[in-house]
């Protein structure tokens, strides 16, 4: 199924993309 396929992608990329600004937002504390 695609869409399952899109969705789950979508999903990761925002995990990757909220552990990298939580990193930068550490960073400048």
């Amino acid at each position: 199924n695609e869409d399952n396929k899109v969705s789950l992608f979508v999903r990761y990329i925002d995990i990757v993309t909220g552990e990298v600004k939580s990193t930068i937002v550490n960073k400048n504390k």
